[in-house]
């Protein structure tokens, strides 16, 4: 008798070394099962049909045997921090994937309060707490006719004093909680030295586990459904150099991780020229954020497996796309026929809800150029009269270090 489809689990841990226990999956350990809400996997272990010449047509030799890797899409809803971000962070399963797979991860921040002093929309003194240039803080709570819980982008600290690179809704005043985030974003040292990870794909049938070896992170994409109770998802792509089926019990004693989102509402799409701070908003109807992470196998034949053939990870391209649906206005349109010199590139900063810092999510792109199809067909949303808009990021115009000069930068906090 067979067992239901849907119980499954996916256990997660870091590789202490590349595809390490490739011919010894019965000794992989896992330190997390992680909220899964749906995966795709694909393993490739054909055979190799034998080519030789034959003296009769319906003759053929044996086919060989081929060489192993796969590739996966692990869909979760996009959790927050999962504790009260006022004081120390502390690193999530999901914050681990991602810093890992982009090769940059902060979580030094610190929240607090505003001090006593006098605060402006770009300029807020700190009471304690620790800000980090290039990374995102939000201020105040919703409601409050002043921070109302946005976020916006450090770009300077000095004496306890954030310079914003996004203006707040107004001043925060004295006491105004400031809630950290940590950040997950794209590091270019890291193009070759990327950490790898495993997985277990586990049906709740004997011996119907999958041990994934060797991952690396090909992809992310995330989906804004800004609907009715909404939740934003984030799709991780990976690949993989090997695979292997070892029996392992199910369901795992592994603690399942928190999951923590919010749907999203009450936050804002903030759009405007790079280095201008003026706080102006988008009301897209529908957002999606796709990153293309280019990922090459370094081919040879000392791969851990008796069957893998690739030895390493390199990564090749990083390419941030942010597509909206905005209600029809031309100044978008004339944009895509500027020409190349004359563009004026903007930054985008998308807080997607606005809770105390347990389930809060955001990301930033800090320089964008239009691109894709010419936003001149009107479309219909809800009703009403839209436009669809595509924004490509590159490097931020800030080469201080890998944080402030990255395409793109996840936060949650």
């Amino acid at each position: 008798m067979s067992s239901p489809w849907n119980l499954q689990e996916l256990l997660y841990s870091a590789e202490v070394s590349f595809c390490v226990n490739a011919e010894a999956a019965s000794s992989n350990t896992w330190s997390d099962k992680l909220p899964v809400k749906s995966m795709t996997v694909e393993l490739s272990g054909e055979r190799i049909a034998d080519t030789s010449l034959r003296s009769r047509s319906d003759e053929e030799n044996l086919g060989h045997v081929g060489t192993r890797e796969w590739s996966a899409d692990f869909t979760f809803y996009w959790p927050g921090h999962l504790a009260a971000t006022t004081g120390a962070l502390t690193e999530t399963w999901l914050q681990d994937m991602i810093s890992d797979g982009l090769g940059g991860g902060n979580t030094t921040q610190g929240g607090t309060t505003a001090n006593a002093g006098t605060h402006t929309t770009t300029s807020v003194g700190l009471t304690g707490g620790t800000a980090t240039v290039g990374c995102l803080m939000r201020f105040g709570a919703k409601g409050d006719a002043r921070g109302d819980g946005q976020a916006s982008v450090i770009s300077a600290y000095s004496g306890g004093t954030a310079t914003l690179l996004c203006a707040l809704p107004a001043a925060p005043t004295s006491t105004d909680v400031i809630y950290a985030t940590m950040a997950a974003y794209h590091d270019e040292s890291t193009l070759t030295t990327l950490g790898t990870k495993r997985f277990c794909v586990a049906h709740v049938v004997t011996g119907a586990q999958y041990h994934l070896m060797g991952g690396q992170l090909a992809g992310v994409s995330i989906s804004m459904p800004i609907a009715q109770n909404g939740l934003p998802e984030i799709t991780l792509r990976y690949r993989g150099a090997y695979w292997q089926r070892q029996a392992t019990t199910t369901p795992n004693s592994a603690t399942l991780r928190a999951n923590y989102c919010a749907p999203i509402a009450g936050g804002s799409v903030f759009v405007n020229d790079v280095g201008t701070s003026t706080r102006a908003v988008l009301t897209p109807s529908s957002m999606d954020l796709a990153i293309d992470l280019g990922l090459e196998p370094i081919p040879g034949p000392g791969g851990n497996g008796s069957l893998q053939y690739i030895t390493g990870w390199v990564r090749t391209i990083v390419r941030p796309k942010l597509r909206m649906t905005i209600p029809w206005v031309t100044d978008y349109e004339t944009w895509w026929d500027t020409s190349n010199a004359s563009i004026a590139y903007k930054h985008i900063l998308a807080t997607l809800n606005v809770d105390n810092g347990v389930r809060s999510v955001a990301f930033y792109m800090p320089r964008c150029f239009p691109s894709g199809k010419r936003p001149s067909q009107p479309v219909e949303s809800n009703r009403q009269v839209y436009v669809p808009v595509e924004f490509t990021g590159v490097r931020g115009a800030t080469t201080t270090n890998a944080l402030t000069e990255s395409s793109i930068r996840f936060c949650a906090g």
